[in-house]
């Protein structure tokens, strides 16, 4: 996330444009972990012809207000606590006053998970900048409930009515605007990088490795999993489990005492660089998602890259899930205990050998080459609206 402007030469209609593209998003650049979609659109931006690209993003306390970078100038507003409202507010009001200070000429806004206050930005700029074209990208959805869940909903439905074309992760989440413009709404994916390594195949049939990856606190109710995991090794003894994870450390810590056995193991946070790394050493991903409301709609990072790597998964049924997985790369199953051991012990017998390619070949028109041309595609679009 973070916001990008790129100054673009595009051959549309066999004549140069110069086109002014800004990415507004509230994260940080570099971010702090993981794969974030909008630092990786702005890094793909930055390779085409003669662009400029101008970042926007959260400050951390180390990093410089401004930075330059080769063809990229680096703007941070601080940030005092982990997703504040006061740091909306400041995307609000200091966007659009750096945006008129320094002049810069804008065609094109892509808002990038648009959420709570930041919606309203879009008629900010709808003001400021009548002849601009404003895309409103959802990535995720707002985990909120109650009255917050009702504001949140309004807010992002008032932003989709403002905007000149509205981007999803997927349809399914077209169902909680509260009023949807079809015409205007377009549905770009999750998105992996192809590996240059495959899993690597372990020769041992007494022992298989499965991966978690993902942030962990109460709410993600890991309890269950493991739990579930736990009575799967009475079958099978030698398989292991590794939990990427990051966020709740008391968790954590609880969740550890509970499950004392060589067979989990709890590793921190990684970078995503080597984030594949431990992919390519598993047998297995575990995409376990609790099937409330809260999730049910939320885009399975997970479940994408361990598929992309060419590992199969066993998943909970949530809609998320459901778009990736197959009963040729994976098995889906209810969140309880019980039916997760259950079908953990399907799982593995059903993928006791597999071929990578063919899972990875089941996801990859979700390969991010034909994710970013399709997102270029819809940006660029907006030239001819």
């Amino acid at each position: 996330m973070g916001m990008v402007i790129s100054m673009e030469l595009l051959n549309i209609k066999n004549k140069l444009i110069l086109m002014h593209i800004v990415y507004i998003g509230l994260s940080y650049y570099p971010p702090q972990i993981g794969k974030v979609d909008i630092m990786k659109i702005s890094d793909e931006a930055s390779k085409d012809i003669d662009n400029r690209v101008v970042i926007f993003a959260k400050r951390r306390k180390w990093e410089p207000f401004i930075e330059k970078l080769w063809n990229k100038t680096i703007y941070r507003l601080s940030s005092r606590w982990e997703n504040s409202i006061i740091d909306e507010f400041k995307y609000i009001f200091f966007i659009p006053f750096i945006l008129r200070k320094n002049k810069i000429l804008v065609d094109v806004f892509h808002i990038y998970n648009p959420f709570f206050l930041v919606s309203i930005l879009n008629i900010f700029l709808r003001i400021a900048y009548r002849k601009s074209n404003i895309i409103f990208d959802i990535r995720t959805w707002p985990l909120k409930e109650g009255f917050k869940k009702i504001l949140n909903y309004t807010l992002i439905t008032l932003g989709h009515i403002t905007a000149s074309k509205t981007i999803v992760i997927h349809k399914n989440l077209l169902k909680n605007f509260f009023y949807t413009k079809k015409w205007s709404t377009y549905e770009v994916a999750l998105w992996f990088e192809k590996s240059k390594k495959l899993p690597i195949q372990n020769d041992n049939p007494s022992l298989r490795k499965y991966i978690y990856i993902g942030s962990i606190y109460p709410r993600r109710d890991i309890d269950t999993l493991l739990g579930a995991f736990s009575k799967y090794l009475l079958s099978y003894p030698n398989d292991t489990l590794s939990l990427l994870w990051w966020w709740d450390i008391a968790y954590i810590e609880m969740l550890k005492n509970k499950y004392s056995t060589k067979n989990i193991s709890f590793l921190w946070a990684v970078a995503q660089d080597s984030v594949q790394s431990y992919l390519t050493e598993s047998n297995y991903g575990v995409a376990y998602i609790p099937m409330s409301s809260y999730f049910m709609d939320q885009p399975p990072l997970k479940t994408i890259e361990y598929l992309g790597i060419g590992i199969p998964v066993i998943g909970t049924k949530t809609h998320g899930n459901e778009v990736f997985i197959t009963n040729t790369n994976g098995i889906l199953c209810n969140d309880s205990i019980e039916e997760f051991a259950e079908w953990l012990l399907l799982f593995r017998r059903k993928f006791e050998t597999y071929p990578p390619l063919h899972i990875i070949h089941s996801v990859e028109s979700y390969e991010w080459k034909n994710i970013y041309t399709n997102l270029k595609n819809t940006i660029y679009s907006t030239m001819d609206d």
